[in-house]
């Protein structure tokens, strides 16, 4: 895999680890902060992260406080995401760092040794 398109990849994964990071983030703020959920922007953030939390369930149970609840099946789902990214990051930047090595042991016109390059006939300059 070339360099670029490992690079690119990883870009990629990133804005969308990012974007999980993001709603799941808000969700626990607004979760501990008791937010309305019958406000539109609040029930669109807890539709996106629900989704995005949804294989976590059940593996916790959420802890309420007097101010509200903290969401440990949404920590426990951002945890988890950003485990996954990192190892899927770490995945790609390996293929890449192996295709490189693959790509190096073969040989290129513009790998040949300047001193070789002078004595073909093509590269002499003639002068007149």
């Amino acid at each position: 895999m070339p360099i670029r398109l490992s690079n690119t990849l990883i870009t990629l994964l990133n804005i969308i680890l990012y974007l999980i990071t993001f709603f799941i983030g808000m969700r626990v703020i607004l979760r501990f902060f008791s937010a309305n959920p019958q406000t539109p922007m609040v029930a669109w953030i807890y539709n996106i992260s629900g989704s995005l939390i949804y294989p976590f369930r059940g593996i916790f149970p959420d802890l309420s406080s007097q101010v509200g609840m903290l969401d440990l099946v949404a920590i426990t789902a951002l945890i988890g995401y950003m485990i996954l990214g990192y190892l899927v990051t770490w995945l790609i930047s390996r293929f890449a760092i192996a295709a490189t090595e693959v790509d190096q042991d073969i040989a290129h016109y513009h790998d040949i040794d300047s001193d070789l390059e002078e004595d073909h006939p093509r590269h002499r300059r003639y002068s007149r």
